[in-house]
């Protein structure tokens, strides 16, 4: 340390700027010494390429430096993780979307290629929408028809359940909305169903339908920082649309 230093400065940072001082010192001695015990060829000492000088008077990094470079470091970290998480967000409620929609259609096909009513239940909405991304919530199940002698039973067909929470069809961060009320058709005793009959279109009955001439049903993305939704419309010919609001 010189007789110029700044005395604004915390002694912490005068004791750290003496060690590196006394640091370069033993550096420079032991430099010296490991050069004169280089041995000569032909009475010329061996040299190598000079590719810096460290002696040259340049000027290192302070410590507040360091401490504003790591600070930034770790913004430009929180944002490229902030960003991820959004995207990852945004892919599973699209791809919850699809697959619903996907769903509907094959429950359709069910129905007209097995001659028998086919019904998408919808079981489990998330009645706290404004909580942890983690608590999501959603279910929804595939069932067909069996007639026996005793009327008509519900059966969920092998890999009909989907369940955002739990599994399978697990979808971390996003929940099914509660949706409007579904009666389902009348005497099958199918609440909260869209089912399908052997010619393809859906027995509900018209109330069913009151929301523009669909059933809506809206998918949300909870880690979003702001509202992101995406509505699986179903009409009565079984036709479906995904929305963005």
């Amino acid at each position: 340390m010189n007789g110029c230093e700044d005395r604004s400065r915390p002694q912490w940072v005068h004791e750290v700027f003496a060690y590196f001082d006394l640091f370069t010192q033993r550096t420079h001695r032991s430099s010296r010494a490991v050069r004169a015990t280089i041995p000569t060829v032909d009475r010329s000492p061996l040299c190598g390429v000079v590719l810096a000088n460290s002696m040259g008077g340049s000027k290192g990094f302070t410590l507040l430096e360091l401490v504003v470079v790591l600070v930034i470091i770790s913004l430009m970290a929180g944002l490229a993780a902030t960003d991820l998480s959004s995207f990852v967000g945004r892919y599973r409620l699209n791809s919850a979307a699809r697959e619903l929609g996907k769903v509907v259609s094959d429950c359709r096909m069910t129905a007209i290629s097995e001659n028998r009513d086919c019904a998408v239940q919808l079981v489990n909405s998330d009645s706290n929408l404004g909580g942890p991304w983690r608590a999501n919530a959603g279910r929804y199940e595939v069932k067909v028809a069996e007639v026996t002698a005793t009327g008509v039973t519900w059966a969920s067909i092998p890999g009909g359940v989907s369940d955002y929470s739990q599994g399978p069809g697990k979808q971390p961060g996003v929940s099914m909305e509660p949706w409007a009320a579904i009666a389902g058709p009348i005497g099958m005793s199918m609440p909260s169903s869209i089912v399908f009959n052997p010619r393809g279109f859906a027995s509900n009955p018209p109330a069913d339908f009151a929301g523009g001439g669909v059933v809506r049903i809206v998918l949300r993305n909870k880690r979003a920082s702001t509202l992101e939704q995406r509505v699986v419309r179903i009409d009565r010919g079984g036709n479906v649309q995904i929305a963005v609001p």
